[in-house]
């Protein structure tokens, strides 16, 4: 799967939790509600690394292709 389609499917995946966490906040407070937080945020989360590590990936790989451009000896 490409970089940019990996980006996207963890994007998507922020905006469910995102939409998940507003209702549960929402919810009268209680174990179910703040189990549904936590699970909630640990999602949000857990996307949100995967979107840096693909950024970073992402990033890493573009300046390769500028220094074989360049031809710098590293």
């Amino acid at each position: 799967m490409s970089l940019g389609k990996h980006l996207e499917e963890a994007a998507a995946r922020i905006d469910k939790a995102r939409t998940r966490l507003e209702t549960a906040r929402r919810r009268k407070t209680g174990v179910d509600a703040l189990k549904n937080q936590v699970d909630a945020l640990t999602d949000y989360v857990m996307a949100l690394g995967e979107i840096q590590t693909y950024t970073h990936e992402s990033i890493h790989e573009k300046l390769h292709r500028i220094a074989d451009g360049v031809r710098i000896k590293i």
